[in-house]
C-alpha cells in the first residue's frame, strides 16, 4: 500500500476529557504530518469532538454514542467507510473494539486494536469471565494488537487475550512541553498558589481505577504540602465531601482544565495512586515538563520510573512509603530538580509523539 492511499478510521467510544482522547488527538495530528489521512468515529463529547473537528474538519468525523454500543450506527458507519475510501480500521478501547468487530465483517478491512489498559481489576467474577471470552473471540479477527506498554502486553498474555493476533508494543508518546519563561514563583502566583509551597500534582479521572482516595490519605498525613488535583469523575464529589469532613485543607480540586502546562510548570512532584494503568499520558507530560514521578508500583507505571533516576515506585496501599518519600524530597529540592531533569531527558529519548506515530504508521503499512 502506498502512503498516499493510507486512510485510517479511528474508533473511540469517548471524546471527553481523558488520556485516551488526548492520545488519539496527538496521534492523528502527527500522522497527518506523515501523510496519513485520519478519520474518527466517536461521540460528540466536549472537548475532543471540537478538537478533532478543528484538526481534521467535520467531513472526517462520524458520530457514535458515548460508551454505548448502538447497532443502528454500524450500517451507516460501514457505508461511510466505503464512501471515504478508508483502508484501515484502528479501534481504541474495548467499546470501540465492539464496533470494529462488526465492521470487520461488513467492510472486510484490516483491523488494528489498542486496548489502552486491560481493565479487569474492578470486575466481578462473571463480568471478568465474559470480558476475557469476548476479547479472545475478537482476537481471531484482529490483525494486530498495539499495546502501549510492556506491562500491558504482559497482562494480556497472562490472561491469554487475543490468541492469534500479532502483538506489538508502541509506547505512548506526548508532545514536548517547553520550559516556561516565567520563574516557578511567578507561575504559582498567577494560579493563586502559595509560592513557597512544595506542590504535588495529580492529573486524574476520579474513579476506582485511579484510586484517588489513597492520594487523599497521603495528603492528610502531609499538611505542610499542597496537593493540586486536576480532573473530574464520579468519585470527585465524595472525595471533596470527605476532605471537608476530615478538615484536609491542603488539597485543591481544580477540575478539568484546557491547558495543564502552567500546573505542570508550577509543581515539584507528580503523584499517581492508580490501581493499574495502560501508560499514563499525564505522567508522560509530567516527565516532559521536567518533574520527578512518585507512582504506585502497578502495570503501566512500572514502565515509566527508573528508581532513583527520575523518581520512585511505591507499593500500592503503602501510604507510609509514599509519605516518607515526599517528605524527604520536600527537604532536598536540588535532588528533586536533578530527578526532574532526568525525567525530561528520558521522555525525549523514549516517549516522543513522533516516535509513537511513526511506529503506528508502520503497523498500518505492514501487509503481512
Amino acid at each position: 500500500m502506498a502512503d498516499g492511499d493510507l486512510r485510517v478510521l479511528h474508533i473511540s467510544a469517548r471524546a471527553d476529557v481523558g488520556g485516551g482522547p488526548e492520545h488519539l488527538y496527538q496521534l492523528c495530528r502527527k500522522l497527518q504530518d506523515m501523510g496519513v489521512e485520519s478519520y474518527i468515529a466517536c461521540p460528540q463529547d466536549f472537548p475532543y469532538w471540537q478538537r478533532y473537528q478543528s484538526l481534521l474538519g467535520s467531513s472526517r468525523l462520524f458520530q457514535i454514542p458515548h460508551r454505548k454500543f448502538d447497532v443502528t450506527r454500524i450500517f451507516g458507519l460501514a457505508k461511510w467507510i466505503k464512501a471515504q475510501g478508508i483502508r484501515r480500521i484502528h479501534s481504541h478501547g474495548k467499546g470501540a473494539g465492539a464496533y470494529a468487530l462488526c465492521l470487520s465483517f461488513l467492510v472486510k478491512l484490516d483491523w488494528v486494536h489498542t486496548p489502552h489498559g486491560i481493565h479487569v481489576g474492578e470486575y466481578g467474577w462473571l463480568k471478568k469471565k465474559m470480558y476475557i471470552f469476548y476479547e479472545r473471540l475478537a482476537g481471531f479477527f484482529i490483525r494486530c494488537v498495539i499495546h502501549v506498554s510492556e506491562g500491558e502486553k504482559t497482562t494480556g498474555l497472562s490472561l491469554r487475550l487475543w490468541p492469534v493476533a500479532k502483538l506489538t508494543v508502541i509506547q505512548n508518546g506526548t508532545a514536548k512541553i517547553e520550559s516556561s519563561r516565567q520563574e516557578k514563583p511567578e507561575i504559582r502566583a498567577s494560579l493563586g498558589f502559595d509560592v513557597k509551597s512544595f506542590i504535588v500534582l495529580s492529573v486524574s479521572r476520579f474513579d476506582y481505577a485511579k484510586n484517588m482516595s489513597e492520594a487523599l490519605r497521603i495528603a492528610e498525613r502531609l499538611p505542610h504540602m499542597l496537593f493540586v488535583w486536576l480532573g473530574d469523575g464520579p468519585e470527585r464529589t465524595v472525595l471533596e465531601a470527605e476532605s471537608r469532613a476530615r478538615k484536609i485543607n491542603n488539597v485543591i480540586f481544580v477540575g478539568n482544565v484546557a491547558d495543564v502546562r502552567p500546573y505542570l510548570q508550577a509543581s515539584d512532584v507528580y503523584l499517581s495512586t492508580s490501581r493499574w494503568e495502560g501508560m499514563s499520558l499525564a505522567a508522560l507530560e509530567a516527565m516532559s515538563a521536567g518533574i520527578p514521578l512518585l507512582l504506585s508500583d502497578v502495570v503501566g507505571n512500572q514502565d515509566l520510573v527508573r528508581t532513583g533516576v527520575n523518581g520512585l515506585l511505591y507499593p500500592l496501599g503503602r501510604i507510609d512509603v509514599a509519605c516518607k518519600q515526599l517528605d524527604y524530597w520536600s527537604h532536598h529540592l536540588e535532588e528533586v530538580r536533578s530527578l526532574g531533569e532526568n525525567s525530561r531527558k528520558w521522555h525525549a529519548l523514549h516517549y516522543s509523539v513522533d516516535k509513537m506515530a511513526n511506529a503506528t504508521k508502520m503497523v498500518y503499512l505492514d501487509e503481512s
